[in-house]
């Protein structure tokens, strides 16, 4: 019997190992969170002057790094763009025509994204808890949250947000956005240091 206790012991610590070595294993952590379209990101996100995880969180979460992705409201692309919301940048810059279907070139789909990012960080004096509620609900409906004292915007009361998808949003972006700073602390690098 004491024998069977000590086997117990040991199956039970070597289940426990493998699970930390499963657990802090880079390629495993990899494998669940890849990176993809890092040049395009670097090129928009010093363009627009974002934090770079910010918007490969933001994609890896509104697409799961699928350029074709489209939601139920005709959000498109990596970063989940509607076509208004495209058609409205595309004449903010300055562009001329703009066709939706473009919306589908990671390209240009990361170019519009954080450029958005970049005017609702601006809008709301780089809070990003406001940014990312407005990037997911619209900026009208968290501009009357606010003004309806729905949800004060301060990062303590995310809870409070009257959309749960929103919500979920928020958090779950600044998550992905720190588990990828952890998990590739150097991808960016040379932006830093072009920066410095």
């Amino acid at each position: 019997m004491k024998r069977l206790g000590r086997l117990s012991a040991a199956v039970i610590l070597i289940i426990f190992l493998g699970a930390v070595l499963l657990l802090t294993s880079r390629d495993l952590w990899e494998q669940f969170f890849p990176v993809r379209y890092v040049a395009e990101i670097n090129g928009a996100v010093a363009e627009h002057g974002l934090d770079p995880y910010l918007a490969l969180a933001v994609i890896r979460v509104e697409s799961n790094f699928r350029p074709r992705a489209r939601s139920s409201v005709d959000a498109r692309g990596l970063m989940q763009i509607l076509p208004e919301t495209g058609r409205w940048i595309a004449e903010m810059k300055g562009l001329g025509e703009f066709d939706p279907e473009s919306l589908y070139d990671p390209a240009v789909n990361i170019e519009f994204g954080c450029w958005y990012l970049n005017y609702l960080l601006k809008l709301f004096e780089n809070d990003e808890h406001l940014t990312l509620a407005a990037y997911n609900a619209g900026l009208g409906r968290v501009r009357q949250w606010l003004a309806d004292e729905a949800w004060n915007g301060r990062p303590e009361t995310v809870n409070m947000i009257p959309y749960a998808e929103t919500r979920f949003f928020v958090r779950r972006v600044l998550a992905v956005r720190e588990l990828y700073r952890l998990i590739y602390p150097d991808l960016f690098a040379s932006r830093r240091e072009e920066q410095s």
